[in-house]
């Protein structure tokens, strides 16, 4: 991995360009809206919280910029990818956070009301309950569509058996990357 030292400003620049559009693709701009609507309530509920969050989400992103790995291909790109795993789950507490908020607002909002507020719940808990659902839904479903014809792809499998053609019997083999290290084991415990 290189980092911003000899990669340069540009790639860290990448990185969070890249980040952030894969995370308005994932997130939909509900998602991040809603994820925004989830700190504003910490900040308004919990300020420690919300401080917290605050410093967590800027060291996620400043460690993209400092690693600043080069994305000129997509091999390099799914090797970043895997650095989205925990902001993603950082923003999908966040986005929870901000569906919770919205309702406990909307229901504080309508408790004095005692009349609104059955049509309140009637419209509301409905809305609430598709967002949560629907969601990951049509994420699911964009995605699928994107990535179904990776399960007839086989480059690993040809990886790992040309690797495995290139060795002579009986030699000892260590692998010391992570491509070719889960190639390997791949063909070892999978293929077998």
């Amino acid at each position: 991995a290189s980092s911003v030292a000899t990669g340069g400003i540009f790639n860290g620049l990448a990185d969070i360009t890249t980040f952030a559009q894969y995370l308005y693709k994932d997130f939909t701009f509900v998602g991040i809206a809603l994820a925004g609507v989830g700190l504003y309530g910490l900040w308004k509920k919990e300020k420690t919280l919300f401080s917290f969050f605050m410093v967590y989400v800027f060291l996620l992103l400043f460690y993209l910029f400092y690693a600043g790995f080069p994305v000129y291909n997509n091999f390099q790109l799914g090797t970043l990818e895997r650095f989205f795993i925990i902001p993603y789950q950082t923003f999908a507490v966040l986005l929870g956070l901000g569906l919770s908020y919205l309702l406990q607002t909307y229901t504080m909002l309508f408790l004095n009301k005692k009349k609104q507020l059955n049509t309140v719940y009637t419209w509301l808990v409905p809305v609430f309950w598709g967002i949560l659902i629907l969601l990951p839904v049509a994420t699911f479903k964009r995605n699928y569509t994107v990535l179904s014809f990776l399960k007839t792809d086989r480059t690993i499998e040809q990886y790992a058996d040309d690797i495995l053609r290139s060795i002579p019997n009986g030699a000892v083999f260590g692998a010391y990357q992570d491509t070719t290290a889960g190639a390997m084991n791949y063909a070892f415990f999978i293929q077998k």
